[in-house]
C-alpha cells in the first residue's frame, strides 16, 4: 500500500500531482521552446476566435479601456493555461517538480511543498526569481503570474543540506532522471493552448485576421 503522506499530496485535489524528484540538469530548468507549442487545428480556431474579439473591440476603441483588455487577456489565460508546472529549487542543486490546475490556489503549492518535506513543521518560503516570495494565498496560480510554469526557490535550509535531510523517504522514491522529469511536464503542459496577449496584437495582425484559412 502507498504510503498515506504520499497519497495525501494528490487527495485534496483529487488531481494527480506527477510529483517527482530529481537532479539539476541546466536543461531541464528551461521554459519549453517554441517548438513545444505547434499550432494545432484547435489552436487555429482559438486563434481566429480572438482576433475576431480584437476585431471587435477595435471597432469601438473608446469604449475599450485597459482594464477590460487585462480582464480579456485573463480569461484567454484561464481557457489557455489549463495545467500549470511547479518546480522547487532545494538545496544540493536538486529540483522537486509537481503538476497544478491553473485555477488552483497559490497556498496548495505550499501545502504541496509541506507535505514533501522531512518535517512538516520546518519553516519556509517559495520565492520566484528575482526575489519576489510567494505567500500562501487564495490567489489563482494565473493570477499571480506562476502560470503555465515557474521555477521556485525553497529558502529556510541550508544550502550545503542533503535532499535526504530536506524531504521525506517516501517522496525521494520518486526520484527520477532529469530528462524523464522533462517529458513528464512536457506531456502535462500538452493540453494547454497557445496564449497570445491581447494587447500586443498589431493592427497589421488586426487586419491579417480575415486571411486566415477556414477550417
Amino acid at each position: 500500500m502507498a504510503d498515506e503522506s504520499v497519497e495525501n499530496l494528490n487527495t485534496e485535489t483529487n488531481f494527480d500531482r506527477k510529483a517527482t524528484v530529481f537532479p539539476i540538469d541546466n536543461q531541464v530548468l528551461m521554459d519549453p521552446d517554441d517548438e513545444f507549442y505547434t499550432v494545432t487545428t484547435r489552436d487555429a480556431i482559438a486563434i481566429q476566435k480572438r482576433l475576431q474579439e480584437v476585431s471587435k473591440l477595435l471597432s469601438n476603441p473608446p469604449l475599450v479601456s485597459q482594464s477590460k483588455l487585462r480582464d480579456a487577456e485573463m480569461e484567454r489565460k484561464r481557457s489557455s493555461w489549463k495545467v500549470t508546472i511547479i518546480k522547487v529549487k532545494l538545496p544540493q542543486q536538486w529540483i522537486l517538480q509537481a503538476t497544478f490546475r491553473s485555477d488552483e490556489p497559490v497556498k496548495n503549492v505550499h501545502e504541496f511543498v509541506r507535505c514533501c518535506l522531512a518535517n512538516p513543521d520546518a519553516p519556509f518560503t517559495l520565492v520566484l526569481l528575482p526575489g519576489r516570495t510567494i505567500v500562501p494565498s487564495e490567489e489563482g496560480l494565473i493570477e499571480a503570474g506562476l502560470a503555465p510554469f515557474s521555477l521556485l526557490l525553497l529558502r529556510g535550509f541550508s544550502a550545503d543540506l542533503p535532499v535526504d535531510a530536506v524531504l521525506k523517504p517516501e517522496i525521494l522514491k520518486m526520484t527520477t532522471s532529469s530528462s524523464a522529469a522533462l517529458t513528464h511536464s512536457l506531456q502535462s503542459l500538452s493540453g494547454n493552448q497557445r496564449f497570445s496577449p491581447l494587447t500586443t496584437l498589431s493592427c497589421e495582425e488586426h487586419k491579417d485576421a480575415y486571411s486566415l484559412p477556414r477550417l
